[in-house]
């Protein structure tokens, strides 16, 4: 289906944009976005218009970049995205910050901080409360930039802790499977030796 293709598209860039091999990135956010327009993946569309975004601003194409985001937020606001609304946010004060326009940088970044702060989203918050401090202290708020610096410090904290648990998690349960499908294959073995055993003494008696 056109919505698996489009995904598909989707992934293949997330890969390029992990190996930082950004024009086959964008080629194939570019393929997603066709697809999921002409569905009408209202969703999709915004998430891969950030996508898009986001990789001009990693290549400092700051002015590529800004139409790409501008759109992705006004389809989040429209379709009540929360999480996506305060990304979008955040990537737009980057955007700004990176450009030199701070003032316009600070608004982002405040209404990005309420939304992720509404649902209590950690690496949103992190995110922002990182921008947050590089903004400050570009327009000299030294104290403000610290203070963010600091939060930003224990939510990142925080997210790792909470992706170490994860990853312990999965980890517990890969083993406590290996070890069920261990003692199962050792019963099966038990059980084959003894039916081999039985068919064995059959014989004999016969």
């Amino acid at each position: 289906s056109k919505i698996y293709t489009a995904t598909v598209y989707n992934n293949m860039g997330l890969i390029y944009e992990h190996q930082r091999h950004f024009d086959s990135t964008l080629y194939y956010y570019k393929k997603s976005l066709e697809i999921r327009k002409q569905i009408n993946d209202r969703r999709g569309i915004s998430e891969t218009l950030n996508n898009i975004g986001n990789v001009y601003q990693k290549q400092r194409k700051l002015t590529e970049a800004l139409p790409y985001l501008t759109e992705a937020l006004q389809i989040k606001r429209e379709i009540k995205d929360v999480n996506g609304i305060s990304y979008t946010l955040n990537n737009l004060a980057i955007i700004c910050r990176l450009s030199g326009d701070n003032k316009k940088a600070m608004l982002y970044a405040e209404e990005s901080k309420t939304w992720a702060e509404k649902t209590n989203n950690i690496e949103a918050i992190s995110q922002v409360y990182k921008n947050l401090s590089k903004i400050n202290y570009a327009l000299a708020n030294n104290k403000e930039a610290y203070n963010y610096l600091e939060k930003y410090i224990i939510y990142n904290d925080s997210l790792i802790n909470t992706n170490n648990k994860k990853a312990l998690y999965k980890h517990q349960v890969r083993y406590e499977f290996e070890k069920k499908e261990a003692l199962l294959k050792v019963e099966q073995e038990k059980n084959a030796a003894i039916s081999a055993e039985q068919i064995r003494r059959q014989k004999i008696v016969i």
